[in-house]
């Protein structure tokens, strides 16, 4: 897990989130807020399930749904983001390790059903759903940032802004994956604005900083 780690990999990768943050104007593409995409990072950390939980009796409904309609792809989203809302309900907001353990059981159905949405969309994933799922897979979450990565890249694919694209980088990183690495950072570097520039390219020595470091 992310807040796991000890001593100065822990401060880099923290300094990174924040660095992210710091580049769109305090979050507005790592944590979600202020776009048009729901569940943004600190969305994981709300806290307060409560009883006759409307997410619970969505996915009991869906579920059945699934079993006459296996592949269709709005059933299957719909799982994905509602696994994803349980995991972030059973999760306290002052948790300082990311999803509990009982979250990360909803957590591993919320990765099952995205796996299976993938197949079932062949390649038109919207991107909110791609939000989701790059949570799901964080090192906050499963800890599988090779599909983290994966769905970071859709979602850069969609959007295009220059901190996407470093978020690709990130996972990348973390994924031990150099060629996407690389490709990501000069597609960061190209599509920030002149005021971004700087900022990219800190974070971007940042990350290759975490890549040494593994």
């Amino acid at each position: 897990m992310l807040f796991d780690l000890r001593g100065k990999r822990r401060r880099l990768i923290q300094a990174i989130y924040l660095s992210l943050a710091l580049l769109m104007g305090g979050g507005l593409v790592l944590f979600g807020v202020g776009s048009d995409l729901s569940g943004g990072l600190f969305d994981a950390f709300r806290g307060g399930a409560s009883s006759g939980n409307p997410a619970e009796q969505r996915i009991e409904r869906n579920e059945e749904r699934l079993q006459r309609d296996p592949r269709n792809p709005v059933v299957l989203g719909q799982l994905v983001r509602d696994y994803f809302q349980l995991a972030s309900e059973k999760t306290p907001s002052n948790a300082a390790g990311g999803f509990t353990a009982e979250a990360r059981d909803d957590l591993r159905k919320a990765a099952g059903y995205w796996r299976r949405y993938l197949r079932a969309e062949r390649g038109r994933v919207d991107p909110a759903l791609a939000n989701f799922a790059m949570q799901i897979f964080d090192p906050t979450g499963l800890n599988r940032p090779a599909e983290a990565k994966q769905a970071a890249l859709l979602l850069a694919e969609a959007r295009g802004a220059a901190a996407d694209y470093v978020r690709v980088a990130y996972y990348a990183a973390l994924a031990h994956d150099d060629r996407t690495f690389e490709l990501a950072s000069r597609q960061a570097v190209a599509r920030a604005k002149v005021s971004e520039r700087d900022q990219v390219r800190q974070n971007l020595r940042a990350l290759r900083q975490l890549r040494r470091s593994q």
